[in-house]
C-alpha cells in the first residue's frame, strides 16, 4: 500500500473507513459511498474550528468539485485532554454551526476519546476525568442538535482498560 493512502501502519483502515464500510455491507454493496478525509493530526477542537472552512475549500479543491457529504463525523479529542470543557463544548458548537450552514441535510457524529495511557511521559494519561467532561460536552451539543449523535468511545475505552493493559493496544 503506497505512502499517503490513508491507511496507517500495520495498514489497518481507520475507524472512519471501516465505519463507511460496514454502512456499504449493511445497505447493499450496490450502495456507492465515498469517503473523504479532512483531518490534520497533532491538532485540537480551536484549530478545528479556526479552520475548518479552510479545510473544506482544500478538499473541494482536491477533488475538483463540490462535495456534498451526508454524513460528517467530528472528533477532536486526544490534544484536547487538557482543554476545560468549556472551551471545547464552544469549539465542537461551531464546527456543527458551520457544517450546518455548509450541509443542512447531513447527518453529524461527533465522536469522544480514547482513555490515554496513564504510564505516559506526556500529559494525555493524566486527565481521564477531563475527558468524560468533553465527552458530556458531545452529548450536550447532540441533545440540542437535530440529526446528531454522540458515539462515546471515553465510555468503551474506560471499560476496555478495566480489563487490558494500556499495552495490549497501540496507544502513546
Amino acid at each position: 500500500i503506497a505512502k499517503g493512502s490513508g491507511i496507517a501502519l500495520p495498514y489497518a483502515p481507520t475507524f472512519f473507513e471501516q465505519a463507511t464500510q460496514s454502512f456499504v455491507e449493511q445497505n447493499g454493496n450496490n450502495n456507492l459511498i465515498n469517503y473523504y478525509n479532512i483531518a490534520r493530526g497533532g491538532q485540537n477542537a480551536s484549530w478545528g474550528a479556526a479552520k475548518l472552512r479552510e479545510r473544506v475549500e482544500e478538499m473541494n479543491k482536491h477533488y475538483g468539485s463540490t462535495i456534498i457529504p451526508d454524513l460528517i463525523y467530528i472528533k477532536f479529542a486526544g490534544n484536547d485532554s487538557v482543554t476545560t470543557p468549556e472551551s471545547y463544548k464552544s469549539s465542537m458548537t461551531s464546527m456543527v454551526n458551520q457544517f450546518r450552514e455548509l450541509y443542512p441535510e447531513a447527518s453529524i457524529v461527533l465522536i469522544s476519546g480514547k482513555i490515554n495511557n496513564e504510564r505516559s511521559g506526556r500529559v494525555y494519561g493524566k486527565y481521564h476525568d477531563n475527558m468524560f467532561a468533553l465527552e458530556r460536552a458531545l452529548e450536550s451539543i447532540a441533545d440540542v442538535t437535530e440529526n446528531c449523535i454522540v458515539a462515546k468511545t471515553t465510555s468503551v475505552w474506560n471499560e476496555i482498560v478495566k480489563v487490558k493493559d494500556y499495552t495490549d493496544y497501540l496507544s502513546n
